[in-house]
């Protein structure tokens, strides 16, 4: 959104360049930045922000309220000015319009950099790819896919609300909610896993 863009240019020209502009970028290294938490707006304020005539439905407002800034940066060799700034192109461009969670920030550097994984059964969808996933805001139980948001404790409330909870997406969904809660529970869950994976792998 467009609302928090003078903070991010302010940050990101901190953590890239000096006081006088000189560049700090260093071209050995991957820049990822991301927030770990959604916005502490209070209902209704959106509306002023979007500047909307229609009240935004709560469902609309717990999905924008949801969401976070996320910038991934690997630097080339190549120089570009942007506006005032010098800076080393970057070798990934673009932006991402399927959903991504924080889960699958772990598995694109696992893979980005071919990290030894040590045989562990890892999990998210890499954040480059056009997979489509979903992501569960665990307190409110609130699920975001890439058309739709709904909450599993009353999935027939949708926004938008011409869209339909497919059942079996709902199931899929609600397996592996309940797998996730048992991997935290009981770590030998997870040890069996790994196990029953490293089995699979070496067929």
């Amino acid at each position: 959104s467009g609302i928090f863009s003078p903070f991010c240019s302010k940050l990101f020209s901190k953590s890239f360049f000096m006081n006088n502009g000189d560049s700090i970028i260093d071209g050995k290294t991957v820049y990822l930045f991301y927030g770990d938490h959604g916005s502490g707006l209070k209902n209704g304020d959106l509306n002023v922000l979007f500047e909307r005539k229609t009240k935004m439905s709560n469902l609309e407002e717990r999905k924008h309220l949801l969401q976070v800034e996320a910038l991934l940066y690997v630097p080339s060799d190549e120089k570009i000015q942007v506006g005032e700034y010098t800076i080393n192109k970057g070798l990934i461009t673009g932006h991402q319009e399927k959903v991504r969670g924080h889960i699958d920030i772990y598995r694109t550097i696992i893979e980005l950099f071919d990290l030894n994984r040590r045989n562990d059964l890892y999990y998210g969808t890499h954040l480059l790819s056009t997979e489509p996933t979903f992501v569960i805001d665990n307190k409110l139980l609130d699920v975001v896919l890439d058309d739709m948001f709904y909450s599993m404790r009353y999935p027939l409330r949708v926004f938008p609300s011409d869209k339909k909870v497919d059942e079996g997406i709902f199931n899929i969904i609600k397996e592996v909610k309940q797998l996730n809660d048992l991997l935290h529970q009981d770590s030998l869950v997870q040890m069996k896993v790994n196990a029953h994976f490293n089995k699979e792998e070496k067929k």
